[in-house]
């Protein structure tokens, strides 16, 4: 059986998001393949906050990380992107983290498994906040275009538990880099179809 890498994770995501595309902007602004915005940009770096809620991008407030200085530059820059999303992450895990949510992971929340994975996918959609509704009180909450958290968290789950016979632990480092490690004692096949 092959197990799913971080990597794996990412291009899952990526296909859900924008159907792998690094160019596209959605009608309220989300940017390329992983159709971040702007509060998403500003935790991985790429983007000052400006005080406004809105996707409208300032070249004045890009941060130049990774050369980018403009929504056209990220937009055109696929490994710029690849690493915002994978420090966003890193960020959003320390947030699960220091919200003790991470005791929830391989748990069932209104029927739906818990995964790492799907908890990730489901901060991206819908941010740390809905995350912790969802666990601690049973609020689905969905994003502008009516995709519901509990989505993202079985269908990444799903994606990420096809051809598996374990699933994967984030593991962070010191330095806040997100691997994931596959132990050998735990399974989410089963768990999926229970």
């Amino acid at each position: 059986m092959q197990k799913k890498t971080y990597d794996q994770f990412f291009e899952a995501l990526g296909q859900r998001e924008s159907s792998g595309n690094y160019e596209v902007i959605n009608p309220i602004g989300y940017l390329g393949k992983y159709q971040m915005g702007k509060l998403a940009l500003i935790d991985a770096g790429y983007y000052k906050n400006d005080g406004t809620k809105s996707n409208k991008f300032l070249d004045k407030n890009w941060t130049g990380k990774d050369g980018i200085r403009s929504k056209e530059e990220f937009l055109k820059n696929p490994k710029a992107q690849e690493n915002a999303v994978r420090i966003h992450m890193s960020v959003q895990w320390k947030y699960v983290l220091n919200k003790d949510l991470d005791r929830y992971m391989e748990t069932k929340a209104q029927g739906y498994l818990v995964t790492i994975s799907g908890a990730l996918a489901g901060i991206h959609l819908v941010g740390i906040r809905s995350l912790e509704l969802f666990l601690k009180n049973g609020v689905i909450k969905s994003d502008g275009n009516e995709v519901a958290i509990t989505t993202y968290i079985q269908e990444v789950a799903i994606i990420m538990a096809q051809n598996m016979e374990i699933d994967a632990t984030i593991v962070i480092t010191k330095t806040g880099n997100c691997f994931l490690k596959t132990p050998p004692d735990s399974t989410i096949k089963n768990n999926l179809t229970a």
